[in-house]
């Protein structure tokens, strides 16, 4: 049976220092029972241990995280320089109504994850604004469309899009305007692939769908605002990737 503690053991199991500390003290004091010095040992690595699992996790999450991201951002700024290759050997006809409210919804949308704070997707849309930007200028030469009732009446869309952004102080507000308003200016160039599937390259679009599944992925607190653009630029690039090697898959 244990023998009770003396009055200067429970003094000492009383004392006024942080729980570590007093345990710590214990059990190098050599008037403390064996078997309680033993139990205090016991507790002290469990917590040493527990605290460091807690660490390595949070450290995981957080390289995990930086990981995601850095591929993401590595692929969405060669994506542009595989389409813009494709452009210039005639490969692919980017459509100049998408081109322009892409450049302008980008551009909202990163101004809009930036009041929200986001550290995740704020960077998927900065580097799709820089590539808004190169392919729009390229699609000034090379593109086509941009006077048809279809695109008129997407940029009228977009710019009512634009005008909601404008008006509001929310910036989840501005976010779903600038995804709703980005939708709209792709319809375009979905119709033109998928009227003429040659008139674009997978590979641009497939690169670009798996920027926003990394982007996805690298979120740590999911919520519709975090979530809600990276999701969007997945599956908006995998409709075109599919569009364009619909006819592959059909003639087999």
């Amino acid at each position: 049976m244990r023998a009770s503690l003396s009055s200067r053991e429970m003094e000492r199991a009383v004392s006024p220092l942080p729980p570590r500390m007093a345990r710590y003290t214990l059990a190098s004091d050599s008037v403390t029972p064996n078997w309680v010095r033993s139990e205090i040992v016991v507790s002290i690595f469990s917590d040493i241990k527990l605290n460091n699992n807690k660490v390595m996790g949070k450290y995981k999450v957080m390289n995990t995280q930086t990981m995601l991201i850095s591929v993401s951002t590595v692929m969405a700024l060669i994506s542009p320089l595989v389409y813009a290759t494709a452009i210039l050997r005639g490969e692919a006809i980017p459509h100049r109504t998408t081109r322009i409210i892409l450049l302008v919804n980008t551009i909202l949308a990163t101004s809009s994850l930036y009041a929200q704070a986001d550290k995740v997707a704020i960077w998927l849309a900065g580097v799709s604004t820089i590539q808004a930007i190169f392919i729009f200028f390229l699609s000034l030469k090379y593109g086509t469309g941009g006077w048809a009732k279809l695109d008129l009446t997407c940029l009228g869309i977009a710019i009512l899009g634009m005008i909601l952004w404008r008006s509001t102080s929310d910036p989840r507000i501005a976010l779903y305007a600038a995804i709703v308003s980005d939708f709209v200016g792709m319809v375009p160039t979905i119709v033109k692939t998928y009227k003429y599937p040659k008139s674009e390259i997978w590979q641009f679009f497939t690169i670009d769908t798996f920027v926003g599944l990394l982007s996805l992925l690298a979120v740590s607190k999911w919520s519709w605002a975090t979530a809600s653009y990276p999701a969007y630029v997945m599956l908006i690039n995998a409709l075109v990737a599919m569009l364009v090697v619909r006819p592959k898959v059909d003639s087999k």
